[in-house]
């Protein structure tokens, strides 16, 4: 049993409270934290991911006033092609990844201790690989107790495949 770090209890208790907190802000409220945390986003995207630093400069972006619709669709082809580029840790890379899910034999195991490793199941012909910090990976996670209706007599369904390690 993998019981949660004073710092990861600590992430996880703030999302928990940041979700909570959004729920109960008036709509205009939502939408301008929303667009903070984009712009900082991508000041942070620019400065350690070549991709986006190309389609920021390409696009003729100024941070401060964009917003997500001035950026393409990120595909799963996209990812796909130029995962190296778009990661901003640069010792990620799109030959790390699949030799660290080959050899491990946990879906708990961690990237350099650090980073959580999911793939999609390649039915489509092409295996996509997605890289998350573990305080990324608490603040997706947590969202799930979003949708947890407590106190209610609902019954809730969730789907996800947990042992999703990759067999060579």
């Amino acid at each position: 049993m993998n019981l949660l770090n004073p710092y990861e209890s600590y992430l996880c208790f703030h999302a928990l409270w940041t979700h909570h907190r959004n729920l109960r802000l008036p709509r205009t409220e939502l939408l301008a934290a929303q667009r903070t945390k984009f712009r900082r986003l991508v000041h942070f995207v620019r400065e350690r991911s070549p991709y986006y630093r190309d389609v920021i400069a390409g696009r003729g972006l100024d941070p401060d006033p964009c917003e997500p619709t001035d950026f393409p669709v990120l595909t799963k082809r996209d990812v796909i092609r130029h995962f190296d580029d778009i990661v901003t840790d640069r010792r990620l890379t799109s030959d790390r990844v699949p030799e660290f899910l080959a050899r491990s034999a946990s879906p708990l195991a961690l990237l350099d201790d650090r980073y959580h490793v999911l793939h999609t199941s390649g039915t489509s012909g092409t295996m996509g690989m997605y890289v998350f910090s573990k305080e990324a990976w608490i603040r997706a996670t947590t969202q799930i107790l979003r949708a947890v209706p407590f106190g209610l007599r609902r019954r809730v369904a969730f789907m996800a495949a947990t042992q999703g390690i990759l067999q060579a």
